[in-house]
């Protein structure tokens, strides 16, 4: 994983009983049109052990434009841990209305799971989808930006059986926000 402070110095580390080698992908995203704009890329070849990291400086970016994300893959490419730092709290985000939507598939997954597409017309913060069924979402209190196209597909995921009531509940319950709804 990897973590920076507001005045730009950062880490990266690695816990894992298990040498690690892949990337690290420093990134500033800003909030006016989603954008990402590259501030560190380093390859990485750690040894394994507790508390085994490596420091490194980015040029930090105006929090009240912008927010930071770290994202480490591994060496096939696989999302291993993204963090998304914001600078500054949440009112002091100049944010635009982001029109959160979410829109729930019409039937359930084979797993069981059902696909929820989230969309936003711009760069969303933190958005979160709250229902009244029983269950949880595979992802929540995330960043929706221009590197997805403003959209994301999650799944909600049942405690137990997932029947035709449970479904119009999730459909007639499902609730998504963001933080440019209270700005």
């Amino acid at each position: 994983m990897s973590s920076c402070g507001g005045d730009g110095q950062c880490y990266v580390k690695n816990d894992s009983p298990f040498p690690f080698t892949g990337k690290l992908s420093v990134t500033a995203v800003d909030f006016a049109t989603g954008a990402s704009a590259p501030l560190k890329s380093m390859d990485l070849n750690m040894p394994a052990g507790a508390g085994v990291s490596q420091w490194f400086n980015i040029a930090a970016p105006d929090g009240t434009k912008s927010v930071v994300v770290a994202t480490v893959t591994d060496s096939k490419g696989a999302v291993v841990s993204k963090n998304i730092m914001p600078f500054v709290t949440p009112q002091k985000m100049e944010l635009l209305k982001a029109n959160v939507k979410a829109s729930p598939a019409a039937t359930k997954n084979a797993d069981g799971t059902v696909d929820i597409t989230v969309t936003a017309e711009k760069t969303a913060m933190y958005v979160t989808l709250t229902t009244l069924a029983q269950g949880r979402f595979s992802d929540n209190a995330y960043l929706l930006d221009a590197s997805s196209k403003f959209t994301r597909t999650v799944q909600f995921i049942p405690f137990g059986p997932f029947d035709a009531a449970a479904m119009a509940q999730l459909t007639s319950s499902l609730r998504v926000e963001d933080v440019s709804a209270y700005m």
